[in-house]
């Protein structure tokens, strides 16, 4: 029996139970360290090929490795050593069969660990006593079961589910795309317990029989606001989408309608859930690989049902989003410049991406919450056709525009303090405060406008503080940032929420826009103002060895959004640079900025003016 902590959901982040985790096959072995330790508790690996008609794999710690389950038949455990080989302590290692591991093959993978309040494992042996007891350790409201028998039981073999939006009396079956069962013996019309549940019957009990239960909690509030997970319903009507509110944003989403035939959805942030686009979704009654529709659409509070979903109540569970806060720099920002022609590697799974042409050419800008929509920066018009695909847990590939040696990347991932992504559409109001996941209240924030012409929209809350307004810039072009009003205010904004007025770049009626979040982490990252002196200045941003990542904005006057890399160079001499809101080439032929431990080093020239006495100027840096 492997130790379960006894600490409760309040003390861990929802990375360290469960993972969603993209990967490409190798034909051979592999260990995917996914980040969930699976050697100190125990958990279930959930296996599915994207691109082909594979079985799921599914392989828990109780049953051991190469001891699997396939979700989409009735067949009982099967022993495959080349499955599932090893539970690690950062995450699970396989072997070379085709169903976790074709050489060129794309997969997911769903690692969920035991923990109180979140998700559980029990295994029990069938002894035919009516309105049985089986004890558990979710500590907390039953939101889903998954029990299946591992052995060859005389009367069935599906793979029976309870949850707790149906009645006691009702159940679904996993392996199929039925309506909603009713057999008032299957759980002894008993609702479970925080520390039990019942079977009763041969189909949950059979004497001899070998079974396996999966338990997810609803616990969407938890301990104090940190829930993890939620298991609901909601009452959909065909025409009409409906706001799912769970008070969080999901990343994964097991979904069906209750009350007729309809698939078992899988669908996670990192393969897609984009607002107004199709996501690419399994189904987990089915080994076919995976589809493309609009199946649902996420929100910082939930997920919306699009309009066109059958009529009725549809069931979900729900598992949040990741939001833990950065150790290092390196953990949610990399800077690449392009060496392949195919796939940029970050080391963490991308959330935005700016690809920005060191030869002439616009800025891209491509956003895991919008994977089919990316917009240039160099012009204020609309979204642009054929945007990065983010394929891999560690990498993209840049289908619409595609990686090169003549490209600079600058990867960002979501994270507490450090950055957010919002989709949402506009209302026409003004003074809209609209929900996110930043965790801290965004010290510069920036909107775009997708479905029609419209500017990005800037707004700082270090130039706020400095001159007692509410000024807004826009960040394809170099107009001032101390006198326009797009529609944003960050002093206006909270930890929760973000500002909007009734503009076009900002909360048009019916917009459909997308949101970046910033602010400043302790030695990570720094979000600022500084006056110029006309000479050199140290930007003291708190950090250790220097920026690896600087971008300035004059404020009071036109002045363009430059950006310095480390990897081209932030030295003593001579540093590379270009402009967000140009489509000209780097230039190497001036030496605006130099090294600081702290931070950087701004010197005035006319090459850039970045330091002219007396004007105002915003900052954005990372370490």
């Amino acid at each position: 029996m492997k130790i379960i902590p006894a600490t409760g959901v309040s003390s861990i982040d929802v990375s360290d139970v469960f993972s969603a985790w993209l990967y490409e096959g190798n034909g051979s072995t592999q260990a995917l360290a996914n980040g969930v330790d699976l050697s100190a508790s125990d958990g279930l690996v959930w296996i599915k090929n994207r691109g082909q008609a594979d079985t799921h794999v599914l392989a828990d710690t109780l049953r051991g490795p190469g001891e699997i389950l396939t979700s989409e038949t009735t067949a009982a455990e099967a022993t495959n050593a080349d499955t599932v080989t090893a539970f690690n302590d950062d995450g699970f290692s396989i072997g070379g069969d085709v169903a976790v591991n074709t050489s060129a093959e794309d997969y997911a993978s769903w690692t969920f660990r035991k923990a109180p309040r979140f998700f559980d494992i029990v295994t029990y042996t069938g002894d035919g006593v009516a309105n049985r007891d089986i004890a558990h350790s979710l500590d907390t409201t039953v939101g889903m079961m998954l029990i299946k028998a591992t052995t060859v039981s005389a009367t069935t073999n599906d793979w029976f589910v309870y949850h707790a939006s149906l009645a006691s009396t009702e159940y679904l079956k996993l392996n199929l795309t039925s309506a909603k069962f009713t057999g008032a013996s299957l759980f002894a019309s008993t609702v479970p317990s925080a520390t039990s549940f019942k079977v009763n019957g041969n189909s949950l009990n059979e004497p001899g029989t070998s079974y396996v239960a999966y338990l997810f909690a609803h616990d969407p509030v938890g301990r104090s606001g940190d829930g993890l997970i939620a298991c609901g319903a909601a009452a959909h009507t065909n025409g009409t989408a409906t706001d799912v509110d769970i008070g969080w944003e999901p990343q994964y989403i097991l979904r069906k309608l209750a009350d007729g035939i309809d698939e078992w959805v899988l669908v996670d942030a990192l393969r897609g859930m984009p607002v107004g686009g199709d996501e690419t979704y399994l189904a987990a009654h089915s080994s076919a690989a995976e589809s493309l529709s609009n199946q649902v659409e996420l929100t910082a509070t939930g997920f919306i049902l699009p309009a066109g979903h059958t009529s009725g109540t549809h069931i979900y569970m729900a598992i949040r989003r990741s939001m833990k806060a950065p150790a290092t720099a390196g953990d949610v920002f990399a800077v690449i410049d392009a060496l392949t022609a195919t796939e940029v590697v970050s080391g963490f799974p991308v959330d935005w991406c700016l690809n920005q042409r060191k030869t002439a050419g616009s800025t891209v800008a491509s956003a895991r919450l919008r994977q089919s929509i990316s917009y240039t920066y160099s012009s204020s018009g609309g979204s642009a056709a054929g945007a990065d695909t983010f394929t891999h847990s560690e990498s993209f590939i840049g289908t619409g525009h595609s990686p090169s040696n003549t490209s600079m990347y600058y990867l960002f991932k979501r994270a507490a303090g450090f950055f957010d992504v919002v989709a949402y559409t506009g209302d026409g109001s003004n003074g809209r405060q609209q929900a996110h996941s930043l965790g801290v209240r965004p010290e510069l924030y920036l909107t775009k406008r997708h479905d029609a012409s419209a500017s990005w929209a800037v707004c700082s809350l270090a130039l706020q503080d400095q001159v007692g307004l509410s000024p807004n810039g826009r960040l394809d072009s170099p107009d001032d940032t101390e006198s326009a009003n797009y529609g944003l205010s960050c002093s206006a904004s909270t930890s929760t929420t973000f500002y909007l007025d009734n503009k076009a770049e900002a909360n048009a009626v019916a917009g459909t826009y997308t949101a970046y979040l910033f602010a400043t982490v302790a030695g990570i990252s720094k979000c600022g103002f500084y006056t110029g002196t006309g000479g050199s200045q140290a930007i003291d941003c708190g950090f250790a060895a220097g920026a690896r990542f600087v971008l300035v904005k004059r404020a009071d006057s036109s002045g363009d959004w430059y950006i310095w890399d480390s990897v081209r160079g932030i030295v003593v001499g001579n540093d590379t640079h270009q402009a967000l809101n140009t489509a000209a080439a780097e230039v190497s032929t001036d030496d605006s900025i130099d090294p600081a431990s702290s931070g950087f080093i701004v010197n005035q020239n006319a090459a850039t003016d970045i330091n002219i006495d007396g004007a105002h100027y915003i900052y954005y840096a990372i370490a």
